[in-house]
């Protein structure tokens, strides 16, 4: 009954499962869970020892035979106990394997995560989504709320996936990732249509609760995150950030007691649930206890931990602690100080946020005093943000495409078309991609794409337009480069046109223009590298220093091997957390092996150190798995090469580069029919390929064209 409350799972009747035990008596989990089509079985035994019981109770992956999970729980036994007893184990035991945390979503999650967003049921894009919920990433967020609108675009009615894309969206803005217009408003319209899909679901209310909370709409907020608890009961998870979020909004009474309950149901809750015991001792004064609070979270790439430990460290003068929090807190999250007041006030009233600024000065971090408002008659002055991205490099601003007359499905085809191609965009790591909202002011203008760029800190920006005449559309999209004035790219997309297939023409055209423009041999990677090109290697950034290795991929040489190397070795001791510093380097590594470039001992070891660097960095950057599948290849552990290859591809399927080469090595490791389909792919995503994309499967006897 328990785990039946969780929408998201499918439990199989306990008349089915008590009829088999009473009929044939105990069996393996894996036969058990053949006959019943389960995935998982749970099975527990009870053992007593006179006034003492134990409970052992374990979960099995039928596809495999291993324990998912067992837990053993003691307790006093008393016959007239025998409902407290259950009512203390019960939700215990639901809670641990079943709220979001747990080990049945974490497996099933993991169990479709290989696969591409557009390719999963409504069904299997709720448990991908889960992931998120781990990782905490943009770039995870995107790939999770790509496969759930597709899933809300299948199943209109499908309460759970609402819920997921209501509790994403908002994510989107509490986080501060910036990957669509208006999060918090499409979160709180996804959460009333899970609400009005399925009332009686507690993750439709959780969702509503969470975008209530961020709409500042507290009485409201509070309403909802009951209804959530009374629904479910046994949710950790929700539980924990509900409580989390009361205590923020006022209500830390009732907040302090359910993120309690919390951490009682879950023994092995995350870090995160100590959050809200955090922030009422540090609201009170209690640094010392709001350290040791700090400390529990114990999530590395968590950047809420960095944040409160540096904070606590500070009020409490311990400077040299706060000076290591403070550096961990910056590896993550470079511009942290410039956006802290922003993303501090989406969750704080503001005298907790002076307090959190005020022990952030005090451990070193340097943030400047509350702006006052901004001169409304300048509108060509830069906000200190476009001040920011013109100094942190190359920004790339899209702006909305535009479409004439006013046809309402043209008008839908290029919103469409603008939203997309800046997710396409922000797949690429190495890109810093401005946010559409902000380009929004631009809808109804048609700027001098220089002036866009000063205006909005922007070194790039793309602008596109469409025309259509009868039944066919033309999409043409262009690529500035705002410093000069030079168009870097442009091309033309004629394509049928049919108010029915809209969402088939953007699958179509996005990825065409995103990979064009992004990949490894595109205009972006290109300029980008070129304009760094007088900088001697030991002055760049990390992220120049990443950038400065596209140059060695299109020159080849070993001056520009040994450049690319040097740099990215100093990158990765200046910010060891840097997963494109880390990858880029794999690869560079590689090149010694494969090549004999600047070679020293052991570069497959060197590339494999890398690629494992980069992947634990960022386990949702498709450029950190593909450096690794490359290690792996050479290295001929075919296996878990492929796996690394099939994941970078997901990950991000708009990079005709990577999909490329990978389907080259796919191909050489024996795979031959699905290295031949990817390769055609790459190819179609670039039409601005090298001659390599042909060579190498001609060089392996395949029939394709010769090279240009």
């Amino acid at each position: 009954t328990g785990l039946s409350r969780f929408s998201y799972l499918r439990v199989i009747a306990r008349s089915s499962t008590a009829r088999r035990v009473d009929d044939e008596g105990p069996a393996d989990a894996r036969s058990a869970g053949k006959e019943l089509g389960a995935r998982y079985v749970m099975e527990g035994t009870l053992r007593q020892a006179g006034s003492k019981l134990r409970l052992a109770v374990q979960i099995v992956d039928t596809t495999t035979g291993a324990h998912l999970w067992a837990e053993n729980y003691e307790r006093d036994f008393r016959p007239e106990a025998l409902f407290e007893l259950q009512d203390d184990l019960v939700p215990r035991i639901v809670s641990t394997v079943a709220d979001m945390n747990g080990a049945l979503p974490r497996s099933l999650s993991e169990a479709v995560r290989g696969r591409a967003p557009e390719d999963l049921s409504p069904y299997e894009a709720v448990l991908r989504s889960f992931g998120y919920f781990e990782r905490i990433t943009a770039d995870e967020l995107s790939i999770a709320r790509s496969g759930l609108e597709s899933a809300v675009r299948k199943a209109p009615d499908h309460a759970d996936a609402w819920a997921m894309l209501a509790l994403l969206c908002v994510q989107d803005y509490a986080q501060g990732f910036g990957l669509q217009p208006d999060p918090l408003g499409s979160g709180a319209a996804a959460a009333r249509r899970a609400v009005d899909a399925a009332p009686a679901h507690h993750l439709a209310w959780f969702g509503l609760a969470q975008a209530l909370f961020f709409q500042k709409e507290f009485e409201s907020f509070r309403n909802a995150a009951e209804r959530a608890v009374a629904l479910n009961p046994m949710d950790g998870n929700s539980m924990a950030f509900l409580g989390e979020l009361l205590t923020y909004a006022g209500f830390e009474e009732r907040g302090m007691e359910l993120a309690g309950r919390a951490k009682q149901l879950n023994p092995n809750h995350p870090g995160w649930y100590w959050y809200a015991d955090f922030y009422d001792a540090y609201r009170q004064g209690d640094d010392r206890g709001a350290l040791r609070c700090a400390l529990k979270v114990n999530m590395q790439a968590h950047l809420g931990a960095h944040f409160m430990r540096t904070a606590a460290y500070g009020q409490l003068g311990e400077r040299k602690a706060a000076e290591k929090a403070l550096g961990g807190l910056l590896t993550l999250k470079p511009d942290f100080p410039r956006v802290v007041r922003g993303m501090a006030a989406n969750w704080w009233n503001p005298e907790y946020c002076e307090r959190l600024i005020d022990g952030l000065r005090k451990a070193g971090m340097d943030i400047a005093e509350m702006p006052g408002p901004a001169p409304a008659s300048s509108p060509d002055s830069k906000s200190g943000e476009v001040r920011a991205r013109v100094d942190e490099g190359f920004w790339v601003a899209v702006l909305p495409f535009k479409h004439g007359g006013g046809n309402a499905d043209l008008a839908a085809l290029a919103e469409g078309l603008s939203e997309e191609v800046v997710a396409g965009l922000s797949r690429f790591s190495y890109l810093r991609v401005i946010t559409s909202g902000l380009t929004q002011r631009y809808a109804d203008q048609s700027p001098d794409l220089r002036d866009v760029g000063r205006e909005m800190g922007a070194r790039y920006v793309m602008s596109g337009n469409l025309r259509q005449s009868a039944n066919r559309l033309r999409v043409a999209a262009q690529l500035v480069d705002a410093a000069t004035g030079t168009q870097l790219w442009t091309e033309t997309y004629e394509r049928a046109f049919r108010p029915d297939a809209i969402f088939e023409l953007q699958d179509d055209v996005v990825p065409r223009i995103v990979s064009t423009i992004a990949d490894w041999y595109g205009a972006l990677p290109h300029s980008m590298s070129e304009a760094l090109q007088g900088k001697s290697s030991d002055q760049l950034s990390p992220y120049e220093a990443v950038l400065r290795g596209f140059s060695f991929y299109e020159t080849g040489s070993v001056e520009t091997h040994a450049d690319a190397r040097a740099a990215l070795e100093r990158a990765v001791q200046q910010a060891p957390g840097n997963a494109d510093a880390w990858a880029m380097l794999s690869f560079i590594y590689g090149e010694e092996h494969r090549f004999g470039l600047n070679a020293l001992p052991d570069p497959l070891g060197r590339a494999l150190h890398a690629g494992r660097r980069a992947v634990d960095a960022a386990p949702s950057n498709h450029f950190a798995h593909a450096a690794l599948a490359q290690a792996l290849f050479f290295r001929k552990e075919f296996d878990a090469f492929r796996t690394a290859a099939d994941r970078a591809i997901a990950l991000n399927p708009m990079d005709g580069s990577t999909i490329e080469y990978m389907a080259h090595l796919i191909a050489f490791s024996g795979d031959w029919d699905r290295g031949y389909e990817l390769a055609e792919r790459g190819r179609e995503l670039n039409p601005n390929y090298p001659g390599w994309y042909w060579a190498g499967l001609r060089m392996a006897g395949l029939d394709v064209p010769a090279a240009g």
